[in-house]
């Protein structure tokens, strides 16, 4: 997962004790992971699909990862985020 706040990304992996700080902007990092099974699912956060596990019933647009991790995707990107998962 990548997150972001300001010009800080942060690459977050399966060790969760280390995560990579880089100063780079998400818009930059989406355009060079979008053809890697890399989704961005609202204005702050790339996930990796591989990672995907459960939607999150009764919350709206929200789903879990394999690591636990729940995350709410924007109303724009839900659809997008959905047509990813189904292939």
């Amino acid at each position: 997962m990548l997150s972001v706040i300001g010009y800080l990304s942060t690459l977050h992996t399966n060790n969760k004790n280390n995560p990579l700080a880089i100063s780079i902007l998400l818009k930059h990092i989406e355009e060079k992971v979008s053809g890697y099974g890399f989704c961005r699912i609202n204005r702050n956060i790339i996930v990796n699909l591989k990672y995907f596990d459960t939607y999150v019933s009764g919350k709206k647009r929200c789903f879990k990862t394999t690591t636990g991790v729940k995350m709410n995707a924007s109303r724009r990107k839900w659809c997008i985020f959905k047509d990813n998962i189904r292939e």
